[in-house]
């Protein structure tokens, strides 16, 4: 356990494993589609995934600043300990595990 926090270090290398199973299904997936559309589907999925991309991102920065306490002069956020860290982390998590199973369910209805 880190001396300045209350929670296990390993609690951290968890939540990053349990990611990367999820991340590494999902681009599993995501190729499988790849390979069965034609060129202009594969297009516009591509397109969704950049813009889920960015969707994503968007909502592990608001689950951050959930947890903070405000944001400095640099625009950084301040006063979050490792709870945006926490917070952010489970929101990549549980994004990446929503897309993953929609993802399966639209290779699995072709």
């Amino acid at each position: 356990m880190d001396r300045m926090s209350s929670v296990p270090e390993n609690n951290m290398i968890t939540a990053g494993e349990v990611f990367e199973a999820w991340d590494k299904e999902l681009n599993k997936i995501y190729k499988l589609i790849m390979f069965e559309l034609p060129e202009s589907q594969k297009i516009k999925l591509r397109n969704e995934e950049r813009a889920w991309l960015k969707r994503k991102d968007k909502e592990m920065d608001k689950a951050a600043e959930e947890m903070a306490m405000g944001r400095d002069e640099n625009g950084e956020l301040v006063g979050c300990g490792t709870g945006c860290g926490h917070a952010s982390r489970a929101m990549n998590i549980e994004m990446t595990k929503e897309r993953t199973i929609r993802m399966y369910d639209k290779l699995h209805a072709n």
